[in-house]
């Protein structure tokens, strides 16, 4: 949000003309020290905004801001998005190569007060992309992941890199019955946001259905005759991330930068049906946790992930006779983030062994004399001998 008074100054000023949001060529910071790297413009587009709302492509050559006069101000910037183009080192490292440009303006602004100051909406965005690729993918922090960012989550591919989606984790989402992978052609089933998101916890939901309100039907529902829970899209897109970046800027080129999921009790067939009791017990659902801390100094803490791990949780239902139609089992995917202290995490991240040490003269008095010693089998005797009277 910017403050602009209508006046030359402020309307045609460095905040709010377009001319003062690019250049042939642009400085980037690599590193905290604020070293730097000259990178060339390769492309700028402009677009207008006009009274309805709708985006027009401007091709003005270099439009600039103007003042029309007390009430009225044009080419005002409304956005900035900048694409910054990488290309990948030998080393895995992406270096800069290029920086495309969007601005976006107000076609005119006006007011009915002379000389009088408005707040003027903006936003500025930064999207990175590989140079030989044409999907751009985002980062969710740098170095620490933002609340609310897209989860970097991926597989391992043939060359030991990450294969991470542009659009992070989307969960599949059916109010009726669950959905097939197969079936599956569009993971945004619906306006809500599906997206795991970091430090946002989520849980979709959805059902299966006997095929007749018997308790046949119902057996056959639990144990997986009916309906083959590994094909379901609730559970099959779990499959689709076996790695989480650990930092919201993890390089898809550096397995280290990722953390390995853990699999628990992962059995999605995993069903009985006892006929006498008319109990089922079956899998129904896929915990997902995390555990993240933060490190750094007090003022400015990067969140991080240390561990991850995917839960199969069964549940037991009973036949229902009196239902009049056909028994449903509900499955349910969750995801949690589990904050801990730096501690905790350090703890966590380094398994505990007990450390034996032998006392400083466990070897006197031969210690004393041992200049005088030459290998020998005497001696090597007696040093066995002692360690194996000192282990009993």
């Amino acid at each position: 949000m910017g403050e602009l008074t209508f006046s030359s100054a402020s309307c045609t000023g460095p905040n709010f003309n377009p001319t003062f949001y690019y250049g042939n060529v642009m400085q980037l910071i690599t590193n905290p020290q604020n070293s730097a790297i000259t990178v060339n413009v390769s492309l700028i587009k402009y677009y207008t905004v006009d009274s309805t709302g709708a985006y027009l492509l401007n091709t003005t050559a270099n439009p600039a801001s103007t003042f029309t006069s007390a009430t009225s101000c044009s080419n005002i910037l409304k956005e900035a998005i900048y694409t910054v183009k990488y290309q990948a080192r030998d080393d895995g490292f992406l270096i800069p190569n290029a920086v495309e440009v969007i601005l976006i303006m107000y076609n005119t602004l006006t007011t009915t007060v002379s000389g009088s100051t408005v707040s003027v909406p903006m936003r500025f965005r930064t999207f990175y992309e590989m140079s030989n690729a044409t999907n751009v993918y985002y980062r969710s922090g740098n170095s620490g992941y933002l609340d609310l960012e897209k989860l970097l989550v991926g597989t391992v591919n043939v060359n030991n890199g990450i294969d991470s989606d542009k659009d992070g984790f989307m969960t599949p989402i059916s109010t009726t019955q669950c959905q097939t992978t197969a079936s599956l052609t569009n993971k945004l089933t619906s306006n809500a946001d599906n997206t795991l998101r970091f430090n946002q916890n989520m849980s979709v939901s959805c059902y299966i259905q006997a095929t007749a309100a018997t308790e046949v039907a119902f057996g056959q529902l639990c144990d997986g005759t009916a309906v083959n829970k590994s094909t379901l899209a609730i559970f099959g897109q779990m499959n689709s991330f076996t790695r989480v970046g650990k930092y919201g800027n993890a390089n898809v080129n550096f397995p280290s930068d990722w953390i390995t999921v853990i699999d628990q009790d992962l059995n999605y067939e995993n069903a009985v049906y006892n006929s006498t009791t008319r109990i089922c017990t079956t899998f129904t659902e896929v915990s997902v946790e995390f555990l993240t801390a933060k490190r750094g100094y007090p003022d400015n803490q990067h969140a991080y992930i240390i561990s991850a791990r995917k839960k199969g949780i069964s549940s037991t239902i009973s036949f229902d006779e009196f239902l009049a139609n056909n028994q449903r089992i509900e499955l349910k995917a969750s995801f949690e983030y589990i904050r801990v202290t730096e501690k905790e995490a350090s703890l966590s991240a380094r398994v505990t062994k007990v450390a034996y040490k032998w006392p400083a003269d466990i070897l006197w008095p031969f210690g004393t004399f041992a200049s005088a010693f030459s290998p020998s089998v005497s001696a090597t005797l007696l040093l066995g001998a002692l360690l194996i009277f000192v282990d009993l």
